[in-house]
């Protein structure tokens, strides 16, 4: 995140800049128009290759391309601004002019309207909280390698997902009042066009809010009211719905103790009755949640935190329960393996090195939609769509110590959950999770420059439901990460990354329509293994410019239909900022 200093910007508002260190460039005639430019630079090299045995499938895939994506914002007047992100980009597997492109990868016209209110139209970032308007992070990652963290960081990149928000295209307004020297009281509203009618068989979607909050010292509170439309008039014969959602939250700081509940609820028009009205108490859907927090830190190195939380079966929040991975798409490379005789799905691996492509298909997705999106068993069924997973309750323990810069650090997560309406038997599931995570400098132990760090972590999850007519659930999944960072000389580091997970038992997966209701379940037995190991050099030439090279070894294994596989992979990657 880049701001620029007060007296080249006034009080305009801060936008992000690529992370990427500035230029200034102004003006000499007269003070406006005022221009900043930055720019990231990206080279990537993605050799992959089956196993000799599998002769029958394409046994090798190459992606390789270079990228400049050119950051330029300009102060215009002294209430407005645009920002614009221009990528030029070029594939290097074809030696030939077609496979050059440019594209406008973002464009924001901002400013002040007067001294309290503040605009942002284009392509903006929205984000509240966990069970309202939030973008969950992708699965599978639980204090991973710098090998696979810097490809992850690459996938989130290009997806616009960089943090925990939704890219949005639409219109931000917000107005800040203060209050004495310590209080204030802000107001932030958008509207957003999620999906753009065909006027065929797509209708248009509009997803808008307002957020209201006062600060002041040891106390917060919050606000928010949002409303999801599908305008069916926008098709021949389409039926309109709404989601309407309200929600408030709060926190209060008591010496080292800090409070925070929220709780909110949805009103949903049903899609069996288009008619109905999300309010009516006809075919409408309700359903709330709530959630309350305790922290507490000592030592200034260590924090504790207990939470507690319940969301009912039937609360609908799209902005919070769309996945940030669309589990039904197919791999981008080697979907089909075992000479041709299995048909696999998306691994870890697919999901780190997924091809770019300027049009291509790619399994991350961008789009908020109220149905519920397909997931992926192996990770674990207690919450897969974030804390806003329907039909769940439970009660979590945290404890954590230090930070990436410290010697050591640790954290520490314990939950237990269950369902809170029982789905198809009388019984309800109950769900187990355990994860730990840190690193610990090893070369802290002697004298000497030279870094020597390890890190790691894993998740244990376990799913359960006896039951005496149909197979009862059992249902464990396991994580494992484990990293190594050697710096060999001065700016040349040795990596090592290994990613360990594996599924074991049965489970029965509720398909849920677009009013929530349960239609059928879907029973899966999982006996997999997706193993992934990796070593590599990192080159740091400076602060803005690194280059890393490795070699992956994927290892697949679906005992329960007997089919393994092998895939390797060769990476370069080569970024700079300027």
């Amino acid at each position: 995140m880049i701001s620029v200093s007060k007296s080249n910007r006034g009080s305009s508002p801060r936008l992000p800049l690529l992370s990427l260190g500035i230029i200034f460039l102004n003006s000499a005639i007269c003070q406006f128009p005022q221009f900043e430019l930055g720019g990231y630079s990206r080279g990537v090299t993605n050799v992959g290759y089956l196993s000799n045995e599998d002769s029958v499938s394409t046994d090798i895939d190459v992606e390789s391309h270079a990228l400049i994506d050119l950051a330029i914002r300009g102060r215009l007047t002294p209430k407005a601004e645009v920002y614009s992100e221009l990528r030029l980009g070029t594939n290097l597997a074809l030696f030939d002019t077609s496979a050059s492109y440019a594209q406008l990868r973002r464009i924001v016209i901002s400013g002040q309207i007067n001294k309290t209110w503040h605009y942002e139209i284009g392509d903006i970032d929205v984000s509240w909280t966990p069970f309202t308007i939030w973008n969950n992070n992708a699965e599978g990652n639980v204090g991973e390698s710098e090998l696979f963290a810097q490809w992850r960081e690459l996938q989130d990149y290009e997806n616009f997902s960089e943090g925990n928000q939704w890219r949005l295209k639409g219109a931000k307004f917000q107005g800040l009042w203060t209050v004495g020297d310590s209080s204030n009281f802000k107001i932030s509203n958008f509207i957003s066009r999620i999906q753009a009618s065909d006027e065929i068989i797509r209708p248009e979607v509009l997803m808008g809010g307002v957020e209201i909050k006062i600060t002041k010292p040891k106390i917060y509170l919050a606000i928010r009211a949002q409303d999801f439309a599908v305008l069916g008039n926008t098709v021949p014969g389409g039926s309109s719905l709404n989601v309407a959602a309200l929600s408030a939250d709060f926190s209060l700081s008591i010496a080292s103790v800090l409070i925070r509940g929220e709780a909110g609820g949805s009103f949903s028009s049903s899609a069996a009755d288009p008619s109905s009205s999300p309010f009516d108490n006809g075919n409408n859907i309700r359903g709330g949640f709530w959630d309350i927090q305790g922290s507490t830190s000592w030592s200034n190195k260590w924090s504790a935190t207990v939470e507690a939380h319940s969301v009912a079966d039937t609360y609908i929040s799209p902005a919070s329960q769309s996945k940030r991975i669309r589990f039904n798409q197919v791999p981008s490379s080697f979907a089909q393996i075992n000479n041709g005789n299995w048909n696999r799905d998306l691994s870890q691996g697919d999901l780190l090195t997924s091809s770019y492509l300027p049009r291509g298909e790619r399994p991350w997705n961008q789009l908020v939609q109220r149905e519920l999106m397909s997931y992926d068993a192996r990770y674990g069924t207690a919450s897969p769509y974030g804390k806003s997973t329907p039909n769940r309750r439970g009660i979590s323990l945290q404890i954590a110590r230090g930070g990436i810069g410290e010697r050591w650090s640790l954290k520490l997560v314990s939950s237990i959950q269950q369902d809170l309406t029982p789905e198809g038997v009388s019984r309800r599931r109950g769900y187990t999770n355990y994860e730990t995570k840190g690193h610990f400098a090893l070369s802290s132990l002697w004298e000497g420059k030279r870094k020597l760090i390890i890190n790691g972590g894993c998740r244990l999850q376990n799913v359960r439901r006896d039951n005496n007519l149909i197979d009862p659930v059992n249902l464990k999944t396991r994580l494992f990460d484990i990293g190594g960072h050697w710096e060999i000389i001065e700016s040349v580091s040795l990596l090592y990354g290994a990613k360990f997970i594996n599924a074991r038992g049965t489970e029965y997966l509720a398909d849920r329509n677009v009013d929530f209701v349960i239609t059928d379940f879907d029973r899966i037995v999982l006996d997999f293994d997706d193993k992934i190991q990796a070593i590599g050099l990192k080159w740091s030439l400076n602060d803005n410019t690194q280059a890393t090279i490795q070699w992956q070894h994927w290892a697949l294994d679906n005992y329960s239909i007997n089919q393994s596989a092998v895939i390797s992979r060769i990476l370069f990657l080569f970024t700079t900022t300027f």
